[in-house]
């Protein structure tokens, strides 16, 4: 999502559009992660697996232009907005909570990829392939995915969206829209567009 501070923007000025985030206008005042790394890494393949390469291409350019530098994460990107030396950020939700805790003036909207919505990445556990404790490694992976856990991870700071449509709905915690490019396709395009923003972005 994008997070804004609500002292140096207005609600109404920000850009609808992942694509707009690279206006001039933003120009030294946005950060974005190293895309190399963590959730930005799948954003990115996200925009390159929705937008095909001239269009992503084309973003990619207009952002080099835009950023002065990477941060070197999410949360990074977040407190550079929260402390006021940047205006906007592509960071993740809990960033923004975290910031909010601290009482620094950030908040967030969830701007269109293209298709009508944006990416939404779920938290994710896996049993590694010839694990030597398999059997408490799958104990562990059904406590994370029980009820109960993801009670906590939605009550918790950093306010997960539950899974379970009901739980959502008992908590008042709705989705923003979701793009309709899938997980198939962004791991395809990881390697392609990860490639491609360095030749723009990484010096």
């Amino acid at each position: 999502m994008l997070g804004y501070n609500t002292e140096l923007v207005n609600k109404q000025d920000l850009p609808t559009k992942w694509r707009r985030i690279a206006d001039s206008r933003w120009a030294n005042k946005l950060g974005v992660a190293d895309p190399r790394f963590g959730t930005t890494r799948g954003h990115f393949a996200a925009l390159l697996a929705l937008w095909g390469e001239d269009e992503y291409l084309a973003f990619l350019a207009d952002l080099d232009k835009t950023i002065d530098k990477l941060m070197d994460g999410n949360a990074t990107a977040a407190r550079y907005v929260g402390r006021g030396e940047l205006h906007i950020c592509a960071t993740d939700t809990d960033d923004v909570y975290a910031r909010q805790e601290r009482g620094e003036p950030l908040d967030m909207i969830y701007p269109d990829m293209g298709d009508g919505g944006t990416l939404l990445i779920p938290n994710s556990v896996g049993l590694i392939a010839g694990a030597p404790h398999p059997e408490t490694a799958r104990q562990l992976i059904d406590f994370l995915t029980s009820p109960i856990t993801e009670r906590m991870l939605a009550q918790s700071s950093s306010r997960n969206f539950p899974v379970r449509d009901r739980l959502r709905k008992e908590l008042g915690m709705e989705l923003p829209t979701e793009t309709k490019i899938g997980f198939n396709q962004i791991a395809d395009a990881m390697d392609q567009a990860i490639a491609l923003a360095g030749k723009y972005l990484i010096k």
